[in-house]
């Protein structure tokens, strides 16, 4: 479940699973699943996120603390649920 708060509405990863091509199934406490192609970000020359071209470490992907973001062992970066939530949801239109 979505949790509003100040007039936002707060967005938590119940469960996240890495699948082929640098992609990640995410699965949000209101019932919605997206699917998040990630090989942009990995791909980009110097960029935060390069580390994860290594296929073995993408698939250490874990949901963080109170599901507010998704994490990467070893790894110094995450991506918010809010973020991903709305790159889905405005993809769709």
């Amino acid at each position: 479940m979505a949790v509003k708060t100040q007039g936002f509405t707060l967005h938590k990863i119940i469960e996240v699973a890495p699948i082929s091509g640098y992609k990640l199934s995410v699965t949000f406490a209101d019932g919605s699943e997206t699917i998040h192609e990630c090989a942009p970000i990995i791909e980009k020359e110097g960029g935060a996120f390069r580390a994860l071209a290594d296929e073995q470490l993408f698939r250490t992907v874990e949901v963080g603390a109170r599901g507010r973001f998704i994490q990467w062992a070893g790894v110094n970066v995450d991506l918010c649920a809010d973020a991903l939530w709305l790159e889905a949801h405005e993809a769709k239109g």
